[in-house]
Parts: structure tokens; sequence; C-alpha cells
């Protein structure tokens, strides 16, 4: 029976985090994502600096530099498990990316990460952008901040006006600033997941950061529409620095015919059959051609 959950209780309990790897890390679909993390997190790092990854989850970032000074934050207990087994030398924290860490802050790191979205399932937008303020707060005074966020345009094929100065809106104008979504896996459906647009990101560290820059990963996987995008952060401000942010944009990728395949297509043979016996048994096939049926019967 196909369960329902509110966002903020996440998906992350004990059996969904001894799979996360498979799910997204090591998943056929998602693989070219992960490696562009890690080669991203490798151009950012400092090997003498320390590095705190929020969200860390199982810890598999982490794993791939076993040599840096490491430190993961994540909320559900059952990812920090999962993380330990595969980084014993490291030491994590267990808490919300939104409440405050006077330690954090007082360490100061010269590069944090936030990936994988685990903002989605904090309660509102507020609440996303007090956890900016800490990502910039345990930021060190020379150090980056670097966030993965999913936008609404990766998935539409026209783009949003991005409004990085919220005084440029003019008088009945209305703005997108995030969106709310839902995440159906294992029979189990999260509803209400927030993402803030791309350029809601920006107004947030603009505020805390002097210099804000846009880089832009290929289409992987070859369905997104359009390339995805990391925000990193550098030049902390001071304390009363209210001075126009520098934004960079990166020029945009050489165009490339998106590929409109279904997920399903990116699969290997092996794991093609996985899931279509994962389908049946859960009956998601026979539900969806019973939806079919009834649709054709009450069409005129």
């Amino acid at each position: 029976m196909e369960k329902t959950y509110h966002r903020i209780d996440g998906p992350y309990d004990e059996h969904y985090a001894s799979l996360y790897n498979q799910i997204w890390c090591e998943n056929p679909i998602w693989k070219a994502e992960a490696k562009l993390h890690i080669k991203t997190i490798a151009d950012l790092i400092n090997p003498s600096g320390k590095w705190l990854d929020v969200g860390c989850g199982t810890g598999f970032l982490l794993s791939c530099f076993p040599d840096a000074d490491r430190v993961g934050l994540d909320f559900s207990s059952a990812m920090l498990e999962q993380a330990r087994k595969e980084n014993p030398n490291v030491s994590f924290v267990h808490q919300s990316m939104s409440e405050s860490n006077a330690e954090l802050e007082r360490v100061g790191f010269d590069l944090v990460t936030c990936t994988g979205q685990p903002w989605s399932y904090l309660p509102t937008l507020e609440a996303i952008e007090e956890a900016v303020a800490n990502l910039a707060s345990w930021t060190s005074k020379d150090g980056k901040c670097m966030l993965t966020p999913i936008d609404i345009s990766d998935f539409m094929p026209n783009q949003l006006p991005a409004v990085y100065d919220i005084n440029r809106l003019t008088n009945n104008t209305t703005h997108i600033t995030g969106i709310h979504w839902i995440l159906k896996e294992m029979d189990t459906v999260y509803h209400h997941c927030l993402s803030p647009n791309l350029d809601q990101w920006i107004r947030w560290f603009s505020k805390h950061f002097r210099k804000v820059e846009i880089l832009k990963w290929p289409h992987e996987p070859d369905f997104l529409l359009i390339p995805r995008r990391v925000i990193v952060c550098s030049q902390k401000r001071d304390i009363g620095d209210d001075s126009s942010a520098i934004i960079v944009e990166h020029p945009s990728l050489p165009d490339k015919k998106v590929d409109e395949r279904s997920p399903l297509a990116f699969l290997t043979n092996k794991a093609l059959v996985g899931e279509l016996i994962r389908r049946i048994g859960s009956g998601e096939l026979a539900k969806a051609a019973l939806r079919k049926v009834r649709y054709a019967i009450k069409r005129p």
C-alpha cells in the first residue's frame, strides 16, 4: 500500500538510508551527475583546509576525499549511521541545517558544501533563508560556499526572468520565488517539498557574500532540459557591508539537442529488468493500465 508523508518527516529512515547510494550515487541515470559533484568539489577544496558538508547523507561525497579534513552535518540519524561506516575518521554533527551552531561558526571552514537538496524538507522559505545564513556563518572569512540548487527552469523549456534585486520589480508584478514538488520513491510519497528559484538563492547569498558565481554543468542526465547550475559564493562580507554583490553568470554551454527519452531509457538492461520486476510487484503497471482504460471509457 502506498504511504504518504509530509515533507518535513523526510524519507530518511534506516531502510532508505541503506539503499540511498544505490538509488542515487550509483544509479546509472544519476552517476554522471555524481561525478560532476566530485569534480566541482575537487576544484574548490583546499588540500590543507577544512571542509564542512551540510546535508552529507550517507557521506558518499566525503568518502571521495579521504585525505581532506572533513566534517559532515545531517538531520537524519539513520543517514549519519551509514556515513560513519564509510568515513570512520570524520566528525559528524546531528542537527538541522536551519539551526545555528556556535562551534561550527567558531571553527570556520574553507569550504562549505550543500548538495542533494536537504532544504526541501524544511517547513518554510524563511527556514531555508535561515539555513543560508548558517551556511555563510560556518564559512571562513576567505572560504567558499557551494550549493547545487534545482530550479523550476531545469524541467521546462522556457526560462523565467531572473530578478536578483527585488527592488527591480515594478508595481503589479508577480514573481515566482520557489515551488512545491512531490517525491515518490519505494511506494512512498512525500508531499510539498520546497525548492527556491535560482535567483531567490542569489538574493539570499548576496546578503552574506560579495561575490556569487553561477557555474553550469552539462546536461547530465541527458533528459534534463537545460544545464544544471551550481552556486559558488566567496568574499564573505564584514558586518555592516551592504555593498552590491558581484554576480557572475558563466557563459552558457554549447547548445545540445535534448534527449527526450524517458529516464528509464538510460538504465542498463539489468537495472531495467530490476525496475520492471519492482513495478510489477508493486502493482504500478496494473494501476497505470487501469487508469488508461478508465480514461478511454470516459472519453466521448
